[in-house]
């Protein structure tokens, strides 16, 4: 009997080492394939991009988007074009499994009135006729609720459910004992991210190491261990999302600027402090995570960069 064949499609490739373009979408990738995983059992796999045109395979049983951002103000109307011809392509299953919002609002704010100015904006958007399209999925699973209402005023139906980055660490064995070395997984100080932030970056990270040498620091990609290196920091580098998680289950303890070390890392019970430099890595708050995510603009943070380093990552009560 033939096996099941599966496509999953995530964003691109890079074009150097093969790896998906961020930590992200490789940890939400990992996350779609324990779930099929878990749901069909051994089946065939191929990783497919939202970046290129090609068509589906004709033997192709189930297609899975695989969690990327679709619900913006101003979508890239290649990427929904694509999905929306997968959402009609003549395949027995298709699942758009975390579909998500994008907003970049400072923590603090009016959170309510912002999400109801960005859900108004895409629903009368030019991008919103794409979103129709959503309704040849079998099924939709929301990764937050501005996503889930955006879909529910176009009367497409979907589901509210945790991202599949949540399960990525559904197949890690968790050792009896931890090692209590802090892991500090680290975000490149040329991410547009911190543009909004008066925080010395690099200081923020040599703060942390010299207050204990023996923390782990994290790099997941080029820039990011050029700037370890730079700074004089030992580091491990975890391009591969499947290493970073084994690491992330072999410590008890975290301090993240990445939002996805949120969910395997709360799904692996470690004690995490994240600092949160966009709206959406609140994600976990909507399924009742207990992620604690810290304003850059804080008082801690501000006191990290200074040189003291009394950030708690005790899991809050």
């Amino acid at each position: 009997m033939r096996r099941l064949k599966v496509a999953y499609f995530t964003s691109k490739h890079h074009p150097v080492d093969g790896f998906l373009g961020n930590i992200e979408a490789r940890t939400i990738l990992l996350g779609a394939r324990n779930i099929l995983r878990r749901a069909l059992g051994p089946h065939d796999e191929e990783i497919c991009s939202l970046d290129d045109d090609e068509f589906l395979v004709g033997d192709t049983d189930v297609a899975v988007i695989c969690g990327t951002a679709q619900i913006f103000s101003a979508a890239p109307q290649r990427i929904l074009r694509r999905i929306a011809e997968i959402a009609k392509a003549p395949v027995p299953v298709k699942l758009n499994l975390g579909v998500g919002s994008f907003n970049f609002p400072k923590f603090g704010a009016d959170q309510a009135s912002t999400d109801r100015q960005l859900i108004g904006r895409i629903v009368s958007s030019t991008e919103a006729r794409f979103y129709g399209d959503y309704e040849g999925f079998n099924a939709i699973a929301c990764r937050d609720q501005r996503a889930a209402q955006v879909l529910s005023d176009l009367d497409v139906v979907a589901a509210f459910l945790p991202c599949p980055s949540f399960f990525s660490a559904l197949m890690e064995p968790s050792p009896l004992i931890r090692n209590d070395r802090l892991v500090v997984s680290v975000l490149s100080g040329m991410s547009p991210l911190w543009d909004t932030v008066a925080v010395d970056v690099h200081g923020l990270y040599q703060s942390l190491w010299r207050a204990d040498e023996t923390r782990v620091f994290v790099s997941h990609n080029e820039n990011e261990a050029t700037m370890l290196s730079a700074l004089g920091i030992p580091f491990i580098d975890c391009t591969d999302a499947a290493t970073f998680i084994r690491l992330l289950a072999q410590h008890d303890r975290l301090i993240s600027f990445k939002g996805s070390d949120l969910a395997p890392a709360w799904s692996l019970g470690l004690n995490v402090a994240h600092i949160g430099l966009q709206r959406r890595e609140q994600f976990g708050d909507d399924f009742g995570a207990g992620l604690r995510t810290i304003s850059p603009w804080s008082g801690e943070v501000m006191q990290l960069s200074d040189g003291g380093c009394a950030l708690s990552t005790d899991r809050p009560s």
